[in-house]
């Protein structure tokens, strides 16, 4: 296992290793663009560059940065996906497609999920 921290590379390790890995964030790697990175997470420019305020100039991002390419909404007891579908103008099949540990269809405010974070929008 090589273990990175943010888009940087880290050391090969052996052994037992937790991981906490950021959702809706990517890694521009050489020779790419936002324009191409929008396309693969099935958004635009404009949505991609909003995501990341304070980014510059969108031409000239560096490869070692982590690039927002969603935002995410803090779950609130009751929540269920397809409220969040209306709010967030998308529809069930893309919040779960993007929220791959969410198991229950209606209600995503359980003891697991009360007071966590799902991804709302992006693509």
């Amino acid at each position: 296992v090589v273990v990175r921290d943010g888009c940087h590379v880290g050391v090969p390790a052996e052994g037992c290793v937790n991981m906490s890995i950021a959702k809706c964030q990517a890694c521009l790697a050489a020779g790419d663009s936002l324009e191409g990175l929008a396309r693969q997470y099935r958004t635009d420019f404009l949505s991609l560059y909003t995501f990341n305020v304070g980014l510059g100039n969108p031409d000239s991002v560096t490869v070692d940065r982590p690039i927002n390419v969603g935002f995410l909404y803090r779950v609130k007891e009751g929540d269920t996906l397809d409220e969040l579908g209306r709010t967030f103008f998308t529809e069930i099949g893309s919040l779960l497609e993007v929220n791959s540990d969410i198991a229950e269809r209606n209600n995503i405010a359980t003891e697991y999920w009360r007071g966590g974070t799902v991804v709302a929008g992006g693509n």
